[in-house]
């Protein structure tokens, strides 16, 4: 049994050296921020998420209560070199990848604000996954 006792640690080891990769992570946001705005106009919101999951994700919607419509947005060029921001019915994250919102690409469209958006106070937005998860983040206004 002594002789086996090295092993048997080198194989526990080695198995709970596996349980903390990428897999296992969940999704998360972070470096999120919005713009600053009057109530009535509308605003942007920027973030990375990751999906640290085994599997495929979309984000299919965002929520807030601080404008009429929230929604997921993307900015691209079109073949006139015009630059046009489109409704996104669903946005990927692969699976161990990090997806940045940002300007001049995807972000958070909040249409109609319901309030001032001030710089330094933080807010609360929620987006919904195709799998039924919702993750719940705050934003600092710039």
């Amino acid at each position: 049994m002594k002789k086996l006792f090295p092993f048997i640690i080198f194989l526990a080891f080695i198995l709970f050296a596996g349980c903390g990769g990428k897999g296992t992570g969940g999704v998360a946001v972070e470096d999120s921020w919005g713009r600053a705005a009057k109530i009535g106009e509308n605003s942007a919101v920027y973030l990375k998420i990751t999906n640290g999951t085994g599997k495929d994700v979309q984000i299919v919607a965002a929520s807030s209560d601080l404008a009429d419509k929230t929604e997921l947005h993307r900015s691209m060029m079109d073949s006139s070199g015009t630059m046009k921001m489109m409704h996104q019915d669903a946005i990927p994250l692969p699976a161990g990848k990090v997806v940045e919102f940002k300007p001049g690409d995807y972000h958070i469209m909040l249409i109609g604000l319901t309030r001032d958006l001030n710089p330094g106070e933080r807010v609360s937005l929620t987006l919904r996954l195709d799998d039924g998860q919702d993750i719940t983040f705050e934003a600092v206004i710039r």
